[in-house]
């Protein structure tokens, strides 16, 4: 059985970096004849193991209750991609596919490993600081490259077919996953990246929540429920209580990564806006990051009406339990670059209800306070600068206050590195938004604390969601990750 996991992060970063075309072309060749390599890493950065109630000494309520949601990260999650095409966000002439197949290929993540077997065919041959790996006589570099230099070989297993054969191994949890190649037949600057999910993906956990008290199921205490097989939505006609799904022994279970769950059709298309555009050419090497936050990926609801229902796209369900998610496409992010370091933090808000007054000059909250709690990740780069954050709440239903990333405000979708204000080392403002839904700063948070350390800080923000609704209030970080 794997170890349950509560309120912990879980991130992909997909590195994309060109390297020198594969042959020489000649001057009568044109451009988008010639084939230049992509070179794809995605790492697993880890799970916190964080306790899903904590004691906060700045909020004047020391136990965060859900509605009738719980949310955690997953201890394994399993996507398909159909496609990926780089393109222009001023040209939409521009479209460039580098990744393609129909029925999708698969990766799973899982705590500290990404399964690359069923994604690539191909993998490179350098380490991972980029230099060439010398392959011994007798040995091939067919399944790439471990983090130490040490070539991977193909190992006897069964294949697909059902035959017995040599394949690719999937890695030891912990193992850094190899670089993959993918072939590109056009050189340019690009500054979009567009990627196609499979809707229907599988996820394996436990969502451990503490539950309003009211006349229903699973309220008042603290519960755990986990993923069973067969036990998803893409089952017709099927009922479900909160004792399908137990408190130990999760198993792969298929749900929808779409916010829309089935109604949003056989796939997700996502447009990321890449800072600057990444050049590929005959010399340049540059990278991008694509980053899936998992923190909070998978959801559970208790079916307990009492409190909250889980939307408009679940409501002939509400009388059942079900794990679900509805922050998939809200998770992912890319940058240009390659991350430092990548942090994760536990927080909880005294946060004032929904107003239409104006925050007070010290954002602490003095009436009419409820208390809200989530994850933030906050990703550096190599010099320690910040280069993005993002910010998930626990329970969307509950004063949905601190929720979205470090976006640009003139342009969706764009990661701005500038929406985090270092003041002093130990003082940063971080302004974030979801869009035109909501936009906030956090105010007096300090990123040089260790493991366990806390910090005090104050939020104020703004959502448009149903008219112009403020709120603010104190607000502690726990670092970790």
């Amino acid at each position: 059985m794997l170890k349950k996991l509560t309120y912990g992060f879980l991130s992909i970063i997909l590195l994309i970096v060109t390297i020198n075309a594969c042959s020489k072309k000649s001057d009568s060749k044109s451009t988008n004849e010639s084939s230049y390599n992509l070179q794809i890493r995605m790492v697993s950065s880890g799970a916190s193991t964080a306790s899903s109630f904590m004691q906060f000494q700045s909020v004047s309520d020391s136990n965060f209750l859900n509605s009738s949601i719980g949310s955690g990260p997953a201890e394994e999650v399993t996507f398909k991609i159909q496609s990926m095409t780089l393109g222009s966000t001023t040209d939409s002439s521009i479209s460039v596919p580098i990744f393609s197949d129909t029925n999708g290929k698969s990766v799973t993540v899982r705590e500290s490993s990404v399964d690359l077997s069923n994604f690539f065919t191909k993998f490179s041959c350098l380490d991972s600081n980029g230099n060439s790996v010398t392959v011994p006589e007798g040995q091939t570099c067919d399944c790439g490259v471990k983090a130490d230099g040490t070539l991977i070989q193909k190992v006897a297993t069964t294949l697909p077919d059902g035959t017995t054969g040599l394949a690719c191994p999937v890695l030891a949890d912990g193992e850094t996953a190899p670089l993959g190649v993918i072939s590109v037949n056009q050189t340019g600057t690009f500054d979009k990246l567009t990627v196609n999910f499979v809707n229907l993906g599988q996820m394996k956990g436990c969502v451990t929540g503490k539950y309003k008290s009211t006349s229903g199921d699973n309220t008042g205490t603290t519960a755990t429920n986990c993923t069973q097989s067969g036990k998803g939505l893409d089952v017709t006609s099927i009922t479900t209580s909160i004792y399908d799904f137990p408190s130990t022994n999760s198993e792969n279970m298929n749900i929808y990564l779409s916010k829309s769950g089935s109604q949003g059709g056989s796939s997700i298309t996502k447009e990321f806006v890449i800072p600057g555009g990444v050049t590929i050419d005959s010399t340049s090497t540059p990278s991008i990051t694509l980053l899936i936050d998992t923190g909070r990926m998978l959801r559970f609801y208790n079916a307990n009406q009492a409190f909250s229902s889980p939307g408009p796209t679940y409501e002939t369900l509400k009388s059942n339990a079900f794990f679900f998610t509805t922050v998939f496409e809200e998770s992912i992010y890319v940058f240009l670059g390659v991350p430092g370091s990548i942090l994760g933090y536990r927080w909880a808000a005294d946060a004032t209800n929904w107003t239409t007054s104006s925050a007070p000059s010290n954002h602490l909250c003095t009436s009419n306070c409820k208390t809200v709690a989530g994850w933030m990740t906050l990703i550096l780069d190599k010099d320690g600068k910040p280069m993005m954050a993002s910010l998930m709440p626990d329970d969307d239903n509950a004063l949905t206050v601190l929720k979205g990333g470090t976006y640009s405000t003139t342009t969706p979708g764009k990661l701005d590195s500038s929406a985090i204000v270092e003041n002093s080392s130990t003082d940063w403002s971080i302004n974030y938004n979801l869009g035109t839904q909501l936009s906030g700063t956090i105010y007096g948070f300090d990123p040089t604390g260790a493991l366990s350390s806390s910090n005090d800080g104050t939020f104020s923000m703004t959502s448009n969601h149903s008219g112009t609704q403020n709120s603010w209030g104190a607000l502690t970080f726990i670092r970790k990750l």
